[in-house]
C-alpha cells in the first residue's frame, strides 16, 4: 500500500511538474512553436504568427495572425484571436469568451468557424466584400454561440446580440452607421430591442420583432427622419430585397419625419407621416389603425397641394376622416366624414378660391369617371369663388365667381347619379361657354325622397334670357320626368357653339320647349319621349359662305362638326327663317317643313326621326343661286342628289 501511495504521489508531482514546465514555456518565446506543433495534430490546419500567455490571466490566451495552412498559400483568418477558457476542463472546446479581430474576406465561403461553443463570441474589425453583401468596420457579438450544421454561423446562437458597422451594402441597399441590439429566443424569434442606421440621407431608428418561420416582421416603433428619396428604382430594389423574407408586415407605430420624395408619379417635401396598427398585405378596409399626414407640399396628378393635413382612423370597412385640408390651385379645401366601400359620407366640405385650368380631354375623362360608391352624402357643401377654365378647342369655357352650395345632400347611383335628397344651388358671376357670355347664371334644385325637382335654371345673355324647370320622380315606377324650357332673345350662335349644329347664323330666337317621358333605361326613354319644340327667329344673319356651305352638304360623309366652322371673313347676309316646329310622340319626332332663305341661299328641312327603331326619314333641300341639292337620310344612310339650272345637268 505504501508503494502504491508513493507511485501516486510521484505521478502527481510529475504531472504538476509537466504543467508547470508547460505554463512556463507558454510564457516564453517557445510558446508559438509549441502551439503550432500541437495544432498539426488537430483537425484544423491552423498556424499562428505569435502566441502569448500569462499566468496573471491563466484562462486567457492570445493568438496573433492565425491562418489556414492546409493549402500551398496560407490563407489569413484574422489579425488576432483571443480565447477565455471555461473553468470546466471536462469540455475543452467550451469557452467563456472568444474574440476574433481583424476579419477581411471577399468570398462568403472563406469565412467559417471551427466546432466549439462559447458563452460570448465577438467579431471586431470585420470587413466582408461579396457580390451581394458588403460590411465595413463591422462588429458582431453573439451570446451562447455554438457550431451547428442546421444554421449558418451567424444564426448558431441564442440570447443577446449586437451588430454594428460603419457601412453595410446588401443588394444595393446601403446602410451607414448601423447599430443593432437584440435577442434571439429559443423559438427562433428575433427581437430587435434597438436599431439605428442612416439610409438615403435619413436617420432610421426603432424596435422590431421578426418571425423567420412565418416571415412576419413587426415594427413596434420605427422612425425615419430626413429621408431624401429621388429614384423609383430604390423602392423597387428595396421591395425585391425584402420580398423573400417578409410575407406579413405589422406596423404598431411608424413615423416618417421631415422627409422629401421625388418620384415619377409623386413629389413631396417636408413630409410627416404617422402610421399606427397597420398590417400589410391586408387591404385598407381590413385595418384598424390610424394615419396622420402633413407636408409642406405634395405634387400628384400635376396638382400641387400646399400644407396638406390628413387625420384618418381606419376601422373594418370604414375610414373616418377627422380632418382633411390643403391649399391647392390658389385656393383651399377642407372636409371631414366617413368612407365605406359603398358610401362616401361627408359631414362638411368647404372649397374656396380654387383656380383650375381643366386638362385636355377633360370631358372624356369626366364621362369615363367611375366612382366606386353607390351613394354619396354631404351634410353641408360650401364651394365659393371658384374659377374654372377650359382651353379645349371644342369647349372653351371660363366660369368666374362660381359658387356651389348644398345641405343634406344624398346622391344614389342607379344607371346614373341621382339627387335623392337635399338642396343644391349653383351660381356664377360670369361665365363664357364657347364665346357665349352669361352674366350671373343660376341653377337651383332639390329632392325629397327621390322627388327630384329642377326648381329653376336662369341663363342671362347680353340681350336675352333662358329659363328652365323640370322634375323626375325617381321613386315611382318608370321614373317619369318632364322638362320645360322658355327662351327670350336667346343668341342663335348657341346652336353651333353648344349643340354643334351646322347652322352658321347669328341673331336671336325665342324658344318654347316641353318634353316628358320615362327614364328607367334608354329603351324606356326612346319609347316614351314626347312633347314639342317651337322656335321663332329674329334679326338673323347668315355668316358663312353660301357657296362653301352648299358644297359642304354635297360631301358623301356628312360631318356637322366640320360644317359648323364659321368663315370669319365672309360678309354676313340677312336671312329669313320660318318658325321651327318639332313634335315628339312616344319616341317619334316629326319636323314640319322648315324654310329659310336669303338672296343667295334657301333651304327646307322636313321629315322625322324614330328613336324606337333607330330609323330616320329626313330630307334637306338647298338652292344656291342656280344649283339645287337634295339630301335624303333614310335607315342610317344618306343619299345626295344635285341639279343645276345653269348647265341642265343632274347627278
Amino acid at each position: 500500500m505504501r508503494i502504491l501511495a508513493k507511485w501516486i504521489v510521484t505521478l502527481i508531482i510529475l504531472l504538476l511538474l509537466l504543467i508547470t514546465v508547460t505554463l512556463a514555456l507558454l510564457q516564453s518565446r517557445f510558446a508559438t512553436p509549441i502551439i503550432n506543433r500541437l495544432a498539426t495534430y488537430s483537425p484544423y490546419p491552423i498556424q499562428f504568427q505569435q502566441v502569448s500567455y500569462s499566468l496573471k490571466q491563466p484562462w486567457h490566451m492570445t493568438f496573433i495572425g492565425p491562418s489556414w495552412s492546409g493549402s500551398e498559400q496560407p490563407r489569413p483568418i484574422a489579425q488576432r484571436v483571443e480565447l477565455w477558457w471555461s473553468a470546466n476542463l471536462a469540455h475543452p472546446r467550451q469557452f467563456d469568451s472568444v474574440l476574433v479581430a481583424g476579419i477581411n474576406y471577399r468570398e462568403p465561403s472563406q469565412f467559417t468557424l471551427p466546432a466549439f461553443a462559447t458563452k460570448r463570441l465577438a467579431l471586431t474589425d470585420v470587413s466582408l466584400l461579396t457580390p451581394n453583401f458588403v460590411m465595413e468596420n463591422g462588429k458582431i457579438e453573439l451570446n451562447n454561440w455554438h457550431s451547428s450544421a442546421q444554421y449558418p454561423w451567424w444564426q448558431s446562437f441564442q440570447g443577446e446580440f449586437i451588430v454594428s458597422a460603419k457601412r453595410i451594402d446588401y443588394h444595393q441597399q446601403e446602410l451607414n452607421q448601423l447599430l443593432i441590439n437584440g435577442r434571439r429566443s429559443t423559438t427562433d424569434k428575433w427581437l430587435f430591442d434597438g436599431l439605428s442606421f442612416t439610409w438615403q440621407h435619413a436617420q432610421v431608428s426603432g424596435q422590431a420583432i421578426y418571425h423567420p418561420q412565418e416571415k412576419r416582421l413587426t415594427l413596434a416603433q420605427f422612425t425615419v427622419q430626413g429621408l431624401q428619396l429621388q429614384q423609383d428604382s430604390v423602392l423597387h430594389s428595396l421591395n425585391d430585397t425584402l420580398k423573400p423574407y417578409i410575407n406579413t408586415l405589422d406596423i404598431e407605430r411608424f413615423d416618417l419625419l421631415e422627409s422629401s420624395v421625388e418620384l415619377k408619379q409623386l413629389t413631396a417635401n417636408g413630409v410627416n407621416l404617422s402610421l399606427e396598427n397597420i398590417t400589410w398585405p391586408k387591404n385598407l378596409w381590413q385595418q384598424q389603425g390610424q394615419i396622420s399626414l402633413s407636408a409642406n407640399n405634395i405634387q400628384w396628378q400635376r396638382i400641387t397641394f400646399d400644407n396638406p393635413i390628413l387625420d384618418m382612423q381606419l376601422q373594418p370597412n370604414q375610414l373616418i376622416i377627422s380632418g382633411l385640408s390643403s391649399q391647392l390651385l390658389s385656393g383651399y379645401i377642407n372636409l371631414n366624414g366617413t368612407i365605406t366601400p359603398t358610401t362616401l359620407s361627408l359631414k362638411k366640405v368647404i372649397i374656396n378660391g380654387i383656380k383650375w385650368i381643366l386638362p385636355n380631354g377633360w370631358l372624356t375623362q369626366f364621362q369615363q369617371l367611375n366612382l366606386p360608391w353607390q351613394q354619396i352624402e354631404i351634410q353641408h357643401l360650401d364651394t365659393s369663388n371658384l374659377l374654372l377654365t377650359s382651353t379645349d378647342p371644342d369647349w372653351l369655357i371660363q366660369m368666374a365667381g362660381l359658387d356651389i352650395t348644398g345641405d343634406k345632400l344624398t346622391w344614389h347611383h342607379k344607371d346614373f347619379w341621382q339627387l335623392w335628397q337635399g338642396e343644391l344651388a349653383v351660381s356664377s358671376s360670369f361665365s363664357s361657354i364657347n364665346q357665349i357670355i352669361l352674366n350671373d347664371p343660376i341653377m337651383e334644385m332639390s329632392s325629397d325622397q327621390g322627388n327630384w325637382q329642377l326648381k329653376r335654371v336662369v341663363l342671362p345673355f347680353k340681350d336675352g334670357l333662358l329659363r328652365a324647370t323640370g322634375k323626375i320622380e325617381l321613386s315611382q315606377s318608370g321614373r317619369p320626368w318632364q322638362l320645360s324650357i322658355n327662351g327670350d332673345s336667346v343668341p342663335t350662335r348657341l346652336l353651333h357653339a353648344w349643340l354643334k349644329l351646322p347652322l352658321p347664323i347669328t341673331g336671336v330666337m325665342d324658344n318654347q320647349i316641353q318634353l316628358h317621358g320615362l327614364s328607367t333605361d334608354k329603351a324606356a326613354l326612346d319609347y316614351s319621349l314626347s312633347g314639342h319644340i317651337y322656335t321663332q327667329w329674329r334679326d338673323n344673319q347668315f355668316i358663312a359662305s353660301a357657296q362653301q356651305y352648299f358644297q359642304d352638304w354635297q360631301q358623301a360623309q356628312w360631318q356637322p362638326k366640320a360644317m359648323a366652322k364659321i368663315t370669319k371673313d365672309t360678309k354676313p347676309h340677312a336671312i329669313d327663317i320660318a318658325p321651327l316646329q318639332l313634335q315628339l310622340n312616344r319616341g317619334i319626332a316629326s319636323v314640319s317643313p322648315w324654310h329659310w332663305q336669303n338672296p343667295s341661299l334657301s333651304g327646307t328641312l322636313t321629315g322625322q326621326w324614330d328613336f324606337t327603331q333607330r330609323e330616320t326619314d329626313l330630307q334637306l333641300n338647298l338652292i344656291q343661286d342656280c344649283q339645287q341639292l337634295n339630301r335624303h337620310w333614310r335607315q342610317d344612310k344618306s343619299q345626295v342628289t344635285t341639279a343645276s339650272s345653269c348647265t341642265g345637268s343632274n347627278k
